[in-house]
């Protein structure tokens, strides 16, 4: 009693005290008591626990050079001997090092040059101490030089796989670590020297005339570098447009689907559809599939017969050609719906002259057109001459409308027919009407 230091064990049996302290213990009296059935008796055992003195501490790396910007390794201590509690360094290291003190590992990057010199590491417990002297050189980087880079194929074209090389040397060794490429600035890689050697294969490189530049990085010897410029030609990729038309023909006012295909998804952004000069709309390239599409209603602008519909490409990508498509396609004229006329059968001259009015419509066929557009001609079908014309006046939603022609008329009686004209057919005589002119 009380109980004996951690590790230390009493043998109730033969009172033998043995075992491995595992923790410091100052000097104490531990009361044994030794009994049988006459009685018993004590002693009292003063026990301590005490560090054992670390000793032959060394270094992993000494003497050690270190270059400087380079980041070292763990400089890492050994002893034997007691466990180390703590260390500590004399004088202090260069710049840029440091010793962890728990245990006792240098580290760091150096960051100016320093003269080889002793630095005294102290490995201490309550034991002792013990000390080892770690040599320490901090060097400037050795210089490099860089070749221009070479180029595999110059011109290229964009897509193109293109291989750059460059070496590096310096006085001393051979540089290892790696280069990277970079085309007007922008990162192309990395390759990895290879005895002084840096080879990259890239596509990347963006059309027109580039400046391919290389920059070594350094390592724990080499000071980094940079290469002279190379000028690299690369001419854009071509493609192929295309634009097709369903129908192919069709009524003016109906609707028309018109797709413009780019045969490299990414070279265009948006396309601009025109019939002639008449700009019907603007649709986005699919960037998955290279086509955009438009469904415009063919309306009054565009004209009739034959006509030119141009898929202009728009914000087209530096790196392509990028034409714009023509396909041909004829716009014909919209169907009239029958002439109705509702005036009175008997028209009196006024000052030799007669008016007549006749009511029109675009035909019901679900895309309608603006009878605004519509031009109708006044046929004497007994002499099948044309009396005279007359453009119509829309009413309502520009389906319906009429048209009005005075003309100078003789007195008797005449069959009058209708044809329309312009942006509209009809001529039937079905829709004949008989007037008799006083």
């Amino acid at each position: 009693s009380p109980a004996l230091p951690a590790g230390v064990s009493l043998n109730t049996t033969t009172g033998v005290l043995s075992g491995t302290p595992t923790a410091l213990a100052a000097a104490a009296g531990y009361t044994v008591t030794a009994s049988n059935t006459g009685g018993s008796t004590t002693a009292t055992v003063t026990i301590a626990v005490v560090d054992v003195a670390p000793s032959a501490l060394t270094y992993s790396a000494n003497p050690v050079t270190y270059t400087k910007g380079t980041a070292i390794a763990n400089n890492t201590p050994s002893s034997s001997g007691g466990a180390v509690v703590s260390y500590a360094v004399s004088p202090a290291l260069p710049a840029g090092l440091s010793l962890n003190t728990s245990t006792g590992v240098i580290s760091g990057t150096p960051t100016a040059a320093a003269a080889a010199a002793g630095y005294t590491v102290t490995a201490t417990n309550t034991g002792g101490s013990t000390t080892a002297t770690v040599t320490i050189t901090v060097t400037d980087p050795t210089p490099t030089t860089m070749t221009t880079p070479t180029s595999s194929l110059n011109p290229s074209t964009y897509g193109q796989s293109v291989t750059f090389s460059t070496t590096v040397s310096g006085a001393g060794g051979t540089p290892t670590g790696s280069v990277t490429f970079y085309d007007n600035g922008a990162s192309l890689g990395s390759a990895t020297l290879v005895s002084g050697s840096a080879s990259l294969a890239t596509t990347g490189v963006q059309a027109g005339t580039r400046s391919i530049t290389a920059v070594y990085s350094g390592d724990s010897q080499f000071a980094g570098s940079t290469s002279g410029a190379l000028t690299q030609t690369v001419n854009k990729a071509t493609t192929t447009t295309s634009v097709t038309l369903t129908p192919l023909q069709q009524q003016y006012s109906d609707v028309q689907t018109m797709e413009a295909t780019v045969s490299v998804p990414g070279a265009a952004q948006s396309v601009t559809f025109k019939v002639g000069a008449v700009v019907l709309g603007t649709a986005p390239v699919d960037q998955v599939t290279g086509k955009a599409t438009l469904s415009p209603q063919l309306l009054g602008a565009v004209g009739i017969g034959v006509k030119i519909v141009t898929a202009q490409f728009n914000i087209v990508s530096p790196n392509y050609t990028v034409s714009n498509a023509t396909r041909s396609t004829t716009i014909n004229r919209e169907d009239a719906a029958p002439f109705t006329y509702s005036g009175p059968g008997t028209l009196t001259r006024v000052g030799g002259q007669v008016t007549m009015t006749v009511n029109v419509a675009d035909i019901a066929d679900g895309n309608r057109g603006d009878v605004g557009n519509m031009t109708v001609a006044f046929i004497n079908r007994g002499t099948g001459a044309t009396i005279g014309t007359a453009t119509v006046v829309p009413t309502g939603d520009h389906t319906t409308g009429t048209a009005t022609l005075t003309w100078t008329a003789s007195a008797g009686a005449i069959t009058i027919g209708f044809s329309a004209t312009n942006y509209y057919i009809r001529n039937n005589t079905a829709d004949n009407v008989g007037i008799t002119i006083n």
